[in-house]
């Protein structure tokens, strides 16, 4: 008899998946490009959610962008965002009652972002949620933003856990493909997250997303159960 896939551990996504820092973002990255002449517009904003910094540069500024200006420009991204994010950011609805569920399950608990470690450990301080992580990791120093899959096999190795036994929790199209390619089943958190999951052809074999607009809706009990009984059946 099979034994029924558990986790053992959790893989956060943090922007626009624990914490909502979707309108920040966009704000301090307009404030960025203005200042390198470039009119942002929120649809390029959401096209580009899930990238790091660096990655997002080049592609608007070149790739023979100087190393000193990109280190530059990532530097006041990431400045702009620290400075206003302890006044207007918080959880995202239920993002907490997850996280204690998770964590009362005896399931390790990981944050690995595309956003700067300086930007990802403030947030996780100011937060009040270090109790809840057993490693925080930032993506920028990649070669390969998402959905390149090493950030979360980075994260599972930290976590000293085999990828398939991890779970990954995001928002973008970028990351959920990232779980895939991972190995990794995922939750799709939020309406945008949701339908880029729909959309995705799942060319890396039966990993299942369950798809939650919201994690007020749903216990993590009943979407852990869920993805048990997904992979179950394409045993």
């Amino acid at each position: 008899m099979t034994t029924p896939w558990q986790p053992t551990a959790v893989i956060w996504d943090l922007d626009g998946t624990l914490v909502d820092s979707e309108r920040l973002h966009f704000e301090t990255w307009q404030e960025v490009m203005q200042g390198c002449g470039i009119d942002y517009s929120e649809v390029e904003f959401l096209a580009d959610f899930g990238k790091t910094t660096p990655t997002v540069l080049r592609e608007y500024l070149g790739p023979d962008l100087p190393a000193a200006e990109l280190d530059r420009l990532t530097l006041l991204k990431a400045t702009l965002f620290r400075d206003r994010a302890p006044a207007e950011l918080k959880l995202l609805p239920g993002a907490g009652e997850w996280l204690e569920a998770i964590a009362g399950e005896g399931l390790l608990q990981a944050v690995a972002s595309s956003a700067p470690m300086q930007s990802i450990a403030t947030l996780i301080q100011d937060l009040d949620l270090g109790q809840y992580f057993a490693a925080l990791l930032s993506g920028v120093a990649l070669p390969r933003s998402k959905p390149d899959p090493a950030l979360f096999l980075n994260a599972a190795g930290a976590m000293g856990q085999a990828a398939p036994n991890c779970l990954v929790m995001e928002d973008s199209n970028y990351g959920i493909e990232a779980a895939r390619r991972a190995g990794m089943p995922s939750v799709a958190v939020g309406e945008r997250a949701a339908e880029a999951a729909a959309t995705l052809a799942d060319s890396h074999g039966a990993i299942p997303c369950l798809q939650v607009p919201d994690m007020t809706q749903t216990s993590w009990t009943a979407a852990r159960m869920h993805l048990t009984v997904e992979l179950a059946g394409s045993a």
